[in-house]
C-alpha cells in the first residue's frame, strides 16, 4: 500500500492531464506516455487517496469531487514549477555560478582565495567553499566518494578507484619575521634562534596533539616553541604584530611576505625538507575546468 510520504510528483501531473483532456488516451498523448502507464498511475492514485477519482461517462472521464480538489491544489504548483524550468532567466545567475567545495589547510586556503579574488582570467569565477572540520582519512575518502567534497588537499588517504590523486610536493622551508624585527638580520644562527619566540603551525589535517614538522635541523626538537596552533592566520598575524618568528613551506613564503609585510631570514643550518600534500578529486570531476585550474595553480606554486 502506498503512503503519502512517497507520493510521486509524476502521478499528480498525470491526474491533472486527465482532468484537462477528459480521456486517458489524450492524457497519454500529451505526456508522451503509454495508455497502460497512465492507467497504472491512476490506479496508484486511487489506492493512495481511497477514492475512484474518475468515472466514465459519454463525455469522457469525469473527475470526482476529490479529484477536482486535488486539481485545484496541484495545478498552480505544477504551472509555477514549469515556468521555473522552461524560463530559468531568474535562476540563471545561480545555475551559472559553480561552487567548489575544498578541504584544505588555512595556508592553501589563503593562497587560493586570494588568487580567485584578484584573478581576471575567468569571466565567471566559481564560488569557493572551504571546509575546516577535522576528518580522519576514512571520512575524507567517504566525503570524496559522495561528492560532499570536490577537492581534498591534504595528507595521504587510501587508494580508491573512484578517486584521482595529484601529488604536490612542497620543497624547502623559510623563516619569516616582521620587517622591523629588532634582533634578526638577513641571517640567523641556531643559537640566535633559541632566544627568539618561535611559533609553530599544526596543519589542520593532523591531530592537534601531534605536530607535523615542516622544518628540520639539529636541535629543532629542543627549541622552545612558544605558541603552537592549527590556525596559520593567527600565527602569521602574531608574527606581523610582535617579534615572534615562524617557519613555513618555501613555496608560500613570498606570498605571505607580500600579504603581511614580512621578510625572510636565511637559515644556513636547515636540512632540505619536503612536505608532501596530495590533491584528491572524484574521477567524474577530474576534467572539470575550474577544478583542473586549482590543481594547476597548486603545482605551479610548488614548482612541480
Amino acid at each position: 500500500m502506498m503512503t503519502k510520504q512517497y507520493l510521486d510528483l509524476n502521478l499528480i501531473r498525470i491526474l491533472c492531464a486527465v482532468v484537462e483532456t477528459g480521456t486517458v488516451t489524450q492524457a497519454a498523448l500529451r505526456l508522451d506516455m503509454g495508455i497502460s502507464a497512465v492507467s497504472y498511475a491512476l490506479n496508484k492514485l486511487r489506492r493512495y487517496y481511497s477514492d475512484a477519482l474518475f468515472f466514465r461517462s459519454e463525455e469522457g472521464m469525469q473527475p470526482t469531487a476529490i479529484a477536482l480538489e486535488l486539481y485545484k491544489v496541484f495545478k498552480p504548483a505544477l504551472d509555477a514549477l514549469g515556468q521555473s524550468v522552461d524560463k530559468p532567466d531568474n535562476l540563471k545567475p545561480l545555475l551559472d555560478k559553480k561552487t567548489i567545495r575544498i578541504r584544505c589547510n588555512s595556508l592553501v586556503e589563503m593562497r587560493l582565495s586570494h588568487q580567485f579574488l584578484t584573478s581576471k582570467e575567468l569571466t565567471t569565477p566559481p564560488s569557493l567553499d572551504f571546509l575546516y572540520h577535522l576528518l580522519n582519512a576514512k571520512s575524507r575518502q567517504e566525503a570524496l566518494r559522495k561528492k560532499q567534497t570536490d577537492i581534498d588537499i591534504g595528507q595521504t588517504i587510501e587508494d580508491d578507484s573512484s578517486i584521482v590523486k595529484y601529488p604536490i610536493y612542497l620543497h624547502g622551508t623559510v623563516l619569516l619575521c616582521r620587517k622591523g624585527h629588532p634582533r634578526l638580520g638577513n641571517t640567523v644562527t641556531v643559537e640566535q634562534l633559541k632566544s627568539e619566540k618561535l611559533v609553530s603551525w599544526i596543519p589542520i589535517q593532523e591531530s592537534l596533539e601531534r605536530e607535523t614538522f615542516v622544518v628540520a635541523f639539529d636541535g629543532y626538537h629542543l627549541m622552545n616553541r612558544t605558541y603552537r596552533s592549527s590556525s596559520l592566520i593567527n600565527l602569521l598575524l602574531h608574527v606581523k604584530m610582535t617579534d615572534a618568528v615562524i617557519f613555513i613551506p618555501a613555496p608560500f613564503a613570498d606570498f605571505c611576505s607580500q600579504m603581511l609585510d614580512l621578510r625572510a631570514v636565511d637559515c644556513p643550518f636547515l636540512f632540505e625538507q619536503i612536505y608532501n600534500l596530495n590533491a584528491y578529486v572524484h574521477k567524474t570531476q577530474k576534467d572539470d575546468p575550474a577544478i583542473q585550474r586549482i590543481i594547476q595553480l597548486l603545482t605551479q606554486w610548488c614548482g612541480r
